[in-house]
């Protein structure tokens, strides 16, 4: 593929995420404006974003070695992340009802009703990773003469980070916990805007545009994000000024936050690779 195509595709997919990226600034800002506790929170979350950047760009570059067969190892490593995570988000809608109750419990009803109403927002999200999942084998198998099965994929997906991520929603942020839930939502909505615009415009400069058939999950869900950040600033803003001393609470959830999606994103890139060699022991059986 030609230099001036990847050019032109990168071009007008950074055009097209402008304004997301435009959001996360902005959002970012809303941080300063507030001040106080909410600001302390963020300052010392900002090693361990740098580093769940820096693990990314590292998983990233893995791709971009694969010189000969990059194209193959972008779309199984996109296979394998909505496989996964269609697990890491099943539970989601009953983790923020659940939350939501408890904070109405505390006495923040405000809080509570927005929870619930998110609950509502993420109800069919593992079909929408799913179907990512049939769209993506459809394309791979068509452009790569490969045969890859669907369930099989979609039964792999259920890796240990899925079983981390569900102890961490369940029982440590559960009952009057639930307020450690404000970092699992901030870190795991702020992350997918940070990293999502950049990796979906390697993924179209690399394989056309095609790919997007595949990434409704992601794309779709970066945008909704946006309004979602805003709302995690104003909610842990509401709890932190009353209850300053929780903070190095939430740090702690937010690390384990990180720590999880990091296992999640490097899963789907192991998991991809392996396949990739297993294709390419077949083809060369079969030749």
């Amino acid at each position: 593929m030609g230099f001036l195509q990847k050019f032109i595709r990168q071009w007008i997919i950074n055009y097209r995420l402008k304004p997301t990226r435009q959001a996360l600034k902005s959002s970012q800002n809303k941080v300063y404006q507030i001040k106080g506790p909410v600001l302390a929170y963020n300052q010392k979350m900002v090693d361990k974003r740098k580093h769940l950047k820096k693990t990314f760009d590292s998983l990233v570059d893995r791709l971009h070695k694969h010189t000969k067969s990059r194209d193959e190892f972008i779309y199984l490593t996109l296979i394998y992340f909505s496989s996964i995570g269609r697990y890491m988000v099943k539970k989601a809608p009953d983790w923020l009802n659940n939350w939501g109750l408890e904070f109405e419990k505390l006495g923040y009803s405000d809080i509570a009703e927005n929870y619930i109403e998110h609950a509502k927002e993420e109800m069919g999200h593992d079909k929408w990773h799913k179907m990512d999942v049939q769209n993506l084998i459809k394309i791979y198998n068509e452009k790569f003469n490969r045969s890859l099965n669907v369930d099989n994929i979609l039964n792999e997906g259920n890796r240990n980070c899925v079983k981390t991520y569900t102890t961490l929603s369940e029982q440590v942020t559960g009952g009057k916990n639930c307020y450690l839930s404000l970092a699992e939502l901030y870190e795991t909505e702020i992350m997918a805007m940070d990293l999502a615009p950049n990796f979906i415009a390697y993924c179209v400069k690399e394989v056309g545009f095609d790919v997007l058939k595949g990434l409704k999950f992601l794309n779709g869900h970066v945008v909704a994000d946006v309004e979602h950040i805003e709302d995690n600033i104003v909610q842990m803003d509401r709890f932190l000024k009353s209850n300053p001393d929780k903070v190095d609470d939430l740090v702690t959830i937010g690390n384990s936050t990180i720590d999880i999606y990091i296992d999640y994103f490097t899963d789907a890139l192991d998991l991809a690779e392996e396949t990739l060699n297993s294709q390419k022991i077949k083809s060369n059986k079969s030749a």
